[in-house]
């Protein structure tokens, strides 16, 4: 007698990066489909989007294979503008909402419950601010809420959107600040976090919105370097992250010393979900998807690197920054 996998226990598998049998099978449709091998981030999209989704991409590229060319174009640009670590203005309403995230979080990261602490960003402000044009783009700023349509359903999307709707002061910005976009985070969990080497999992919220419930989980390098522009075959399985507690020659501890290992549940609580809101559950789960995304897509993966990957929120002129560095030079 053979056993057969509940579908909770094989989505609980497809948290550690092990695809279920339904998804290998649509992975493998597509490979016959396509006969060749895929940008990485289309790649690490078909292996965490919604099996729904999938179903319908792998149904639309049998019959006409074009398609992923354009959607994988597509997720270059999201990704390339998720960017943590870019300088930036500071948003008049950043101090008040980081205030009240510490209040939240009693001064304390939410992860290894050390007092020393940095306000996190759950969703960067560069993607939600128009006046906030990334380099990158010019005046362009990828539309990510739309280009999240190719990989979740609509309903969903649109969940994301009323959060994220400019007129909303849930976040910010235009309206009164609150925590709902912040983790309090030690200064070497914000480091990982801001390039990606874990990744947290909302898992549930609390009836009178005063806990809130997520997995953590280490996002390990792929085997070899990937960079934007990298073709992979399909099938590939990314790496596991089960059974693993750390990565990147990185690791973190809790308040008695023990490392924090992947699947791990974090609770946050308030008591006032009015005035300090839980981080957002809706914002989680879209950095859940795009994290594990950017793990994957060639982004720098070494101790040394992660130096020079902790966000700014000053304003640092070309000026300043040609000083710095004759500074260093003499």
């Amino acid at each position: 007698m053979t056993s057969t996998a509940t579908p909770s226990a094989e989505l609980a598998d497809e948290n550690f990066n092990h695809p279920s049998q339904e998804r290998t099978v649509l992975l493998e449709r597509l490979h016959n489909a396509i006969h060749a091998d895929v940008p990485v981030h289309f790649w690490a999209a078909c292996h965490f989007c919604d099996i729904d989704i999938l179903t319908h991409l792998t149904n639309t590229v049998e019959r006409d294979s074009n398609i992923v060319l354009a959607m994988a174009l597509m997720m270059h640009f999201m990704v390339a503008g998720w960017d943590e670590s870019r300088s930036m203005v500071q948003p008049e309403w950043f101090e008040l909402a980081t205030s009240t995230a510490t209040e939240r979080d009693g001064s304390h990261c939410v992860l290894t419950g050390m007092g020393v602490i940095e306000t996190a960003f759950i969703y960067p402000p560069c993607m939600m601010d128009p006046e906030s044009a990334d380099a990158k783009f010019g005046d362009y700023r990828p539309p990510v809420l739309d280009l999240l349509c190719l990989f979740f359903t609509q309903a969903k999307v649109a969940a994301w959107k009323r959060v994220l709707d400019s007129e909303n002061p849930y976040i910010g910005g235009t309206g009164e600040a609150t925590s709902a976009n912040f983790l309090c985070l030690n200064p070497l969990a914000h480091a990982l976090w801001v390039k990606g080497i874990f990744a947290l999992k909302p898992v549930s919220i609390s009836k009178d919105k005063k806990a809130l419930t997520m997995q953590f989980f280490w996002q390990p390098p792929f085997k070899r370097p990937l960079a934007y522009y990298d073709k992979i075959n399909i099938l590939t399985i990314p790496p596991s992250t089960q059974h693993i507690n750390g990565a990147a020659e990185a690791w973190l501890e809790n308040a008695k010393g023990k490392r924090i290992e992947s699947g791990q549940e974090f609770i946050i609580v308030t008591d006032d979900p009015i005035r300090r809101p839980l981080p957002s559950f809706e914002l989680l789960e879209i950095q859940w998807f795009i994290r594990r995304v950017l793990a994957l897509a060639g982004r720098a993966r070494t101790k040394e690197e992660l130096e020079h990957c902790r966000p700014t929120y000053g304003d640092t002129s070309d000026e300043e920054e040609e000083e710095e560095e004759e500074e260093e030079e003499l």
